[in-house]
């Protein structure tokens, strides 16, 4: 029960982080609150693209939290594949760059 509870509270938090940084991808001009202030208005293209691969992998550690919790160990090949889908997507993003 715990557990259950812990990961929807990490979960919910982690919608509010993916969310910021997928917004800050599609341009919100909050670039004064995110990299210490560096960049005012909207980020640069190149910080944009690191914004949104920011915000797929904190979705997939949502998942892999949600999995683990409501599953345990009873589950480890849906958490594999998980984080196998995980790694297979940030090598994808990675070779684009």
């Amino acid at each position: 029960m715990l557990t259950t509870i812990a990961a929807i509270i990490f979960s919910a938090l982690t919608a509010f982080v993916g969310a910021f940084q997928l917004a800050l991808g599609f341009g919100a001009p909050w670039g004064e609150v995110t990299l210490g202030g560096r960049y005012t208005g909207g980020l640069p293209t190149r910080m944009r693209i690191a914004a949104a691969f920011s915000a797929v992998l904190i979705a997939g550690f949502a998942v892999i939290a949600t999995i683990v919790a409501v599953y345990g160990g009873s589950r480890p090949a849906a958490i594999a594949v998980a984080a196998i889908g995980i790694v297979a997507l940030l090598i994808f993003l990675i070779s684009d760059l």
